[in-house]
């Protein structure tokens, strides 16, 4: 239309130039052309940008408000996860350990006890790096409720825990790179129970420690492999109710004041079985050691190693039947949540002297898959001690 009206304009006014008299140009004919081509270009412009505005209007209107996960859109995948775990707990004699722990039972066999705790709910956080990565990055974080200095009789005041915070990288090879807190490299399994707990101080040893562990994993084929372990691990002090009246650690801990980690190992086989899943066999110990010192005399002072011999399996029999377990010898045991709580024994007279208590422990299980939502098992798990002197003279058991 508007074309039409520019020209129509241009007709009259040539007429009208005609009917004046007035002598015609071609300078003012091609005036006039330019203006038209000039208008006809500025249009087609307006046009361009009409047809972008309606193609972005109508990108506005299908667009969906940003979830959490944009709003951490990276090149990282990230997955939340978790459970809230219930529980009530009825013993008809007390154990060691209430709401959901039971380490073992007390010699008072006359006095029951019942308890109700949400403290195993649990929260994680897992961490997947890109796939085209040179090196292949992941981590997980995860916290329950079972923190430390928790009343047993005040469920209602739980302090969370951390249970898992590491950083691993695998590299081309067959190398990985672990730094942070996880599972112990020595007898890595643990036993399949309702309640919380690997039944340490019964049969199980080891748990979880800050540390950095480098792992090769040697492939011989598809179905078999060799892996190595080794790490370098926070020392610690797990039950210090049980340590003696005459030692005390000052500010740090019995394994802290040593001054150095404790070194951990394994290497295992996995090979196929007797079914489509593969079995696996491994051996692994670990070394430290840990300072006592005499109580108000800080320059009086001994030190004992940790030290053990590990070993684990995982077998399974048949599609739905599997056995598994683990067993170890070492002393002073305690640093690694085994020897019934107890690492070292102490005399004082003649002299003060340190020794450490020798112990061994083994537990197996037998678990049985029904069907995809069932299972049952069976185990059983035993420890004991024996101190052990330098001159060779046992102490008390």
């Amino acid at each position: 239309m508007k074309k039409a009206a520019i020209i129509g304009m241009f007709i009259i006014f040539f007429l009208t130039g005609m009917g004046e008299g007035a002598s015609s140009s071609s300078e003012d004919v091609e005036l006039v052309q330019r203006r038209i081509q000039e208008l006809e270009q500025e249009m087609a412009a307006m046009k361009e940008v009409m047809s972008d505005l309606a193609e972005e209007q109508k990108r506005y209107e299908k667009q969906e408000l940003p979830t959490v996960r944009d709003l951490f859109d990276t090149r990282y995948q990230l997955e939340f996860y978790g459970m809230i775990k219930f529980d009530a707990i009825w013993n008809s004699s007390k154990v060691a350990g209430l709401d959901g722990v039971s380490f073992f039972a007390l010699p008072d066999r006359t006095d029951s006890d019942f308890s109700m705790t949400a403290r195993q709910t649990r929260l994680g956080l897992s961490i997947l790096g890109p796939e085209e990565d040179y090196v292949q990055k992941r981590g997980n974080i995860e916290v329950d409720f079972y923190g430390m200095n928790d009343a047993a009789e005040r469920q209602d005041r739980a302090h969370m825990r951390l249970r898992h915070a590491f950083l691993e990288l695998d590299y081309p090879g067959d190398w990985s790179l672990l730094a942070g807190q996880t599972w112990d490299v020595i007898s890595p399994l643990a036993p399949q129970t309702l309640d919380l707990g690997v039944r340490s101080h019964a049969g199980n040893a080891g748990f979880r420690s800050p540390q950095i562990r480098l792992t090769r994993l040697f492939q011989r084929d598809e179905d078999r492999a060799f892996k190595a372990e080794m790490a370098l691990s926070s020392p610690r002090d797990v039950n210090t109710r049980y340590h003696d009246d005459h030692l005390h650690a000052g500010a740090q801990g019995f394994g802290q004041d040593s001054g150095g980690p404790v070194l951990q190992a394994r290497t295992s086989y996995n090979f196929p079985g007797l079914t489509e899943n593969n079995s696996e066999v491994g051996v692994s110990g670990h070394f430290g050691r840990k300072e006592y010192h005499e109580t108000n005399v800080s320059d009086n002072k001994k030190r004992a190693d940790t030290w053990s011999v590990n070993l684990d399996y995982r077998l399974p029999l048949t599609e739905k039947l599997l056995l598994m377990g683990e067993g170890y010898y070492g002393r002073n045991m305690e640093a690694m949540y085994a020897g019934i709580g107890e690492g070292v024994a102490v005399r004082t007279e003649p002299s003060f002297q340190v020794y450490e208590i020798s112990s061994w422990g083994t537990w197996a299980q037998m678990i049985y898959q029904i069907d995809k939502k069932w299972r049952t098992s069976l185990g059983m798990g035993i420890s004991g001690n024996r101190s052990y002197a330098m001159d060779r003279a046992p102490l008390a058991n």
